[in-house]
């Protein structure tokens, strides 16, 4: 399979344009879903980077935007909970990876879907365009201990 599109979600953050960067920088292509594309011109200055604005709540558009994609790393996190229920939390960190692996998976596809969650080891793959090493915990993608 070819590996030449990742949809990053979290793509605008401190971390995610780090590893825009990288993956241009390896040849990858890399569409960012982003609430305010206009905010982030310095992304698309990069000819191998598409900026799209969406809603990455909506499982229909991470389904639309996920179709033209070989691969799916998902960035989105908070440090904070402004809520102060824990709802936010939630909402990131439980309704969204649910969303992006029902959009991932409907039609059926065979790709990975990364989240922070995962082992680094996958994502220096896909920079270095290696295969990941097989550990004891990939079968069950969780991540190391």
């Amino acid at each position: 399979m070819s590996q030449d599109t990742i949809c990053l979600l979290g793509g605008t953050g401190f971390v995610g344009q780090h590893l825009v960067h990288s993956l241009t920088g390896a040849g990858y292509r890399v569409r960012v879903l982003t609430r305010r594309r206009e905010r982030h011109r310095a992304l698309l200055v990069n000819p191998a980077v598409t900026l799209i604005e969406a809603d990455v709540h909506s499982e229909g558009a991470l389904r639309q935007q996920f179709s033209e994609c070989d691969v799916v790393i998902n960035l989105v996190a908070i440090l904070n909970d402004s809520a102060k229920d824990g709802s936010g939390f939630h909402k990131v960190h439980v309704e969204l990876p649910e969303k992006i692996v029902a959009a991932a998976t409907n039609p059926p596809r065979r790709w990975p879907v990364i989240s922070a969650t995962t082992s680094m080891a996958i994502l220096s793959s896909l920079v270095r365009r290696q295969p990941p090493t097989a550990s004891k915990n990939s079968s069950t993608n969780t991540p190391a201990q």
